[in-house]
Formats: C-alpha cells, structure tokens, sequence
C-alpha cells in the first residue's frame, strides 16, 4: 500500500513555535513500522516557517506578514525541520530525503513528471520522501498557502492508495469543537456534499495556514482521484499503525469517488488557478451537464473578471452556483464585444467553443 500522510504546523510547531519533539518521534516510530512492513510512505509536513521564527534574536518584531520575510523564515526553518525529522528517523533505521514543490511542479508538465520520477525513485530505493511547499521562493501569486492540496495533489501524482491528514482534533465534527461542547465526530463520509462542507471551519491556530476547510478541499481532489482520505489526530499515539496495519476506522472516513478525473482534468478543476467566470443560461447548463457538450458562446449570459485564451475560468449558472471549470478557447475581451453585438447584424463571429467538452470539467 502506497500511503500520503500529511501534518500540519500546528501539530510539528508547538504555541511557542518550538518544536514538538515527542510527536516528532510518534510519527517517525510509526511510519518505519509501516515501512518496515512493506508500505510504501510519503510525508508531507508543514512547520519550516512556524520554526524559523524561533532561532530569530527579535522573534517579536518580525513582520511574518511580509512575502520576503515569510520567504527568510522558511529558508532557516526547514533546514531545522529536516534536521528534527532526519534525526528523528536515523535511530529506526529509516533514511529521508528532502522534496520542496510548488503548484508550478503540477502545472507544467515537464516539472510534473521530473517532480514524479524524484518521488518514485526515492521510493524504489527504500528512501522516505519528506514534501514541503518550496516556502523560501514561492510568492503569494504562485504558491498553495497550505499543504494539505500539495498532498491530495502528490496523492493523485502517485497514484496512493490513501492520503492521511492529521491534525489537533481526532477527525471532522459537526461544528467547531473548540465552541460548541455539542459537536460529534463525523465517522464517515460518503460524498462531499454542500452540507458537510457547511460544518468546516478555517484554522484558529497562530501557527497552522489550514483548518477543516483545507482538509476537505484536498479531500476532494484525493476522492476524485480515486484515492480513500482519513482526517485524524496527529497526537493520537498509534493511528497510522492502527489504521494501516489493524485496519481500525479510526478519525473521519472519507470514501473515494466511483467514477475518478483523469489526471488532466484533475489538474484543470484543482490545480490551475481561475482567472475569470462566465454565467450561462438554462439551455448551456442542459448541454453541458446531460448531453456531455462543449460550452458555446452563445450560451453566455454575463462575464465576470479578465481572461486570456488558455486560462481556467469558473462556470456560474443563472442560479448563482459554481457548476463547472474549464479552459477559456475565447478572452474575455472578445466574449465582452460579442455580448454587446449578440442582437445585432453585427454580431462578432466566434467560431470556436468557449470551452471544448475535453477541457470542462463539471464539479457538481
């Protein structure tokens, strides 16, 4: 079995931004258990940014705000991380390697592939690969802000048999927990409905860029993938080995999708960024969602922020609802100019699909 387990800052980095050692050493235990029964691992950890703060003199001046600093803390904090984890998985035995990606690593597909040949053969040769988002160089136009998408994403890239997210609450509850003493843990989830995403609440967490909103958007690219997620307590002291090796429910459940993406459409709908949306009338959202069919100009009723050819953009029905998302055949420009002449004799003439079928990909 070939499992994706991902913690977050909040549960490396301790309130006072040192780091928690002991968890360190439960998760290392347990993941060279795994290994050492024929598992294949992947870790993903946040924390390098959290952890650089702590080996700063002035810690309380900084402005973790600012790009450039976030960029420095990372650099300084993931060498500290690295050193935890290396150190950490030495006494079992266990040897890691260091794999910083960004979204470019999924986008183009020549990195894609040099970022999932590093993974596999870090894996052949019995070697932990250990994923951060590439901090130290990202800027705010180009990056994940959480690492929860960067595992589901490595998740679909490997084609993992289940993505593992863990946390400082014991699963997914029916509200914020830390509020309401009236929230129940939710075992299992079938399908990621509106409901359930409802229940989600960002992170309260001074340390954490993520909360249960971020795990249930990885858990929808995972899903769609094909791949079962389990949302669980990072402090539990054997969850992974209780999950993996007992075969224990443990956490929340999230069921995968019968029918998956392909990997093409997954990184339309997931990974690439929108840059504008257009609203569609009842007749394009009846060909698009019953009769498998392209979005054509013609069935655009309002377009929302600016697009080039090429580019992701949202597809809105009269409703209001995010229904679909593809690639643009048509900018915004020349979609503008051909609904102000849509009535008239001269009409601009756009011979092409605004989205081909083979670049739409429905989300609801």
């Amino acid at each position: 079995m070939l499992v994706i387990v991902k913690i977050g800052s909040s549960s490396v980095v301790n309130t006072d931004n040192g780091l928690n050692l002991e968890l360190i050493e439960n998760i290392s235990a347990q993941v060279a258990k795994l290994i050492k029964n024929g598992h294949k691992v992947v870790l993903v950890s946040s924390g390098a940014v959290a952890l650089g703060i702590t080996h700063l003199a002035d810690s309380n001046n900084i402005k973790k705000e600012d790009l450039s600093v976030k960029q420095a803390l990372a650099a300084v904090g993931q060498f500290k991380l690295m050193e935890a984890y290396s150190d950490a998985f030495s006494s079992h035995d266990v040897l890691v390697g260091q794999v910083l990606l960004t979204p470019n690593d999924f986008i183009h597909r020549n990195q894609y592939l040099n970022a999932k040949n590093t993974l596999t053969t870090l894996l052949s040769m019995d070697i932990l690969p250990i994923i951060n988002e590439n901090d130290a160089v990202a800027t705010d136009e180009i990056r994940f802000s959480d690492n929860d998408r960067i595992a589901a994403l490595v998740a679909n890239m490997l084609k993992a048999d289940l993505l593992i997210l863990l946390t400082d609450i014991s699963g997914m509850f029916t509200s914020d927990p830390s509020v309401d003493e009236g929230a129940t843990l939710i075992k299992e989830i079938n399908e990621l409905t509106d409901r359930i995403h409802s229940m989600a609440s960002d992170t309260n967490s001074s340390i954490g860029s993520g909360g249960m909103v971020a795990k249930l958007a990885a858990a929808k690219i995972a899903t769609w993938s094909g791949v079962k997620v389990i949302i669980g307590g990072a402090n539990q002291k054997d969850i992974l080995t209780d999950i993996v090796l007992e075969n224990k429910a443990l956490g929340t459940v999230i069921h995968p999708k019968v029918q998956k993406l392909n990997a093409r459409k997954l990184w339309i709908a997931f990974a690439k960024a929108s840059h504008g949306s257009v609203e569609i009338d009842q007749g394009a959202l009846d060909a698009i969602l019953s009769s498998n069919g392209s979005l054509l100009p013609k069935g655009v009723t309002k377009v929302g922020g600016e697009f080039e050819v090429g580019d992701a953009i949202d597809v809105i029905s009269d409703a209001g609802k995010e229904i679909a998302k593809g690639i643009a055949k048509i900018s915004s420009v020349d979609m503008i100019e051909y609904l102000s002449q849509k009535n008239s004799e001269e009409s601009l003439n756009l011979n092409t699909e605004l989205i081909h079928r083979d670049d739409l990909v429905i989300l609801t």
